[in-house]
């Protein structure tokens, strides 16, 4: 074992409203063990990193900083890489800069890693409104299948939840079965890698605590938009897990791939416009032959804009989008 127990990795991008919270968040932690904290800047265009180097100046706690720049803008999925080659803790633990976490996080997941032997502890998390939070209560399945499966699907509560922030992992997983993130692949990117390191973990605990804050308020996030690079992310996360799974012989998992593509395959005509969802329209012939049980999947009130949008009724279910998604913005709204 190293002389620091966890590394807590942070990429940092356009956050300059967030950062100062997620920062403090960590200072603020009860864990007693030395653990290091490093930042990385994928050369965010705003104040974030100023905003950071002003709270890092006044530190007096015993957290160990460092700030890493890339040259260059490259991604979340790189900016991840880049805190993990320098990370040097016995554990991992990803934060988005966006995101802030519980003073006992670190203490009460690495204690749980450390008296149960695990490769890698969850905990429940909260989706953040403002000063409302919502508790998100996981259940890890009793097979490995299970968890993987639902890990694809993203079927709550019987999943370990793609996101970082309600994890800790133990570093040797990473290492020694080479798993990174893809770079290039920065929406998805957290699901590309949580296959590879459930399916290659041992142990995998539950602790019955919400720690993390998973904050819905920054519209900013990469998780908070449709764009055309996001769906080709998406696009492009299906074709890995595919490769994963055959690679893996899990061919068992592809009903479960293929409720994932009927979710991005509706995000992308929801997302698109013209020509380009005209191309997204038949870009899974795969689901064609049960395409009717895989819309149930779907929201109820976007399986029958589904089933037009696949006889090639896109007019229709551009109507059906704009009225559903002025619908939404109402209901947010109030």
């Amino acid at each position: 074992m190293t002389d620091i127990r966890v590394s807590v990795i942070i990429p940092v991008y356009g956050v300059e409203c967030y950062v100062e919270r997620c920062i403090r968040s960590v200072m603020a932690q009860t864990f007693n063990e030395p653990f290091e904290c490093i930042i990385v800047n994928d050369c965010s265009p705003d104040g974030s990193i100023g905003v950071v180097e002003r709270l890092l100046a006044d530190n007096e706690t015993s957290v160990d900083f460092h700030i890493v720049h890339h040259e260059r803008n490259r991604g979340l999925a790189a900016a991840r890489n880049t805190g993990m080659a320098y990370a040097k803790g016995d554990y991992v633990f990803h934060l988005d800069s966006d995101d802030f976490i519980e003073p006992d996080t670190l203490d009460s997941l690495y204690r749980a890693a450390v008296e149960t032997e695990a490769d890698i502890v969850v905990a429940d998390y909260f989706l953040t409104y403002g000063k409302r939070d919502i508790r998100q209560y996981l259940r890890i399945p009793d097979t490995r299948e299970g968890i993987l499966s639902a890990l694809i699907t993203g079927k709550m509560p019987e999943t370990v939840a793609r996101a970082n922030l309600n994890k800790l992992i133990k570093k040797t997983l990473y290492v020694e079965n080479e798993i990174k993130y893809v770079e290039g692949v920065d929406y998805n990117e957290d699901l590309l890698v949580m296959l590879p390191l459930c399916f290659h973990a041992r142990k995998i605990v539950k602790l019955d605590k919400a720690l993390g804050h998973y904050v819905q308020t920054n519209g900013t996030s990469l998780t908070k938009k449709i764009s055309q690079k996001n769906i080709r992310n998406k696009l492009r996360a299906n074709e890995i897990i595919s490769d994963f799974l055959i690679a893996h012989h899990l061919e068992s998992l592809t009903d479960a791939l293929n409720q994932k593509k009927m979710q991005d395959w509706l995000y992308a005509l929801i997302g698109s416009h013209g020509e380009e969802q005209k191309a997204y329209l038949h870009v899974y012939p795969e689901l064609d032959a049960e395409f009717n049980r895989y819309a149930r999947i779907l929201p109820l009130y976007w399986r029958i804009p589904a089933l037009l949008a696949r006889r090639g009724q896109l007019g229709t279910f551009n109507v059906c989008r704009t009225v559903l998604l002025w619908v939404k913005r109402v209901i947010k709204h109030y």
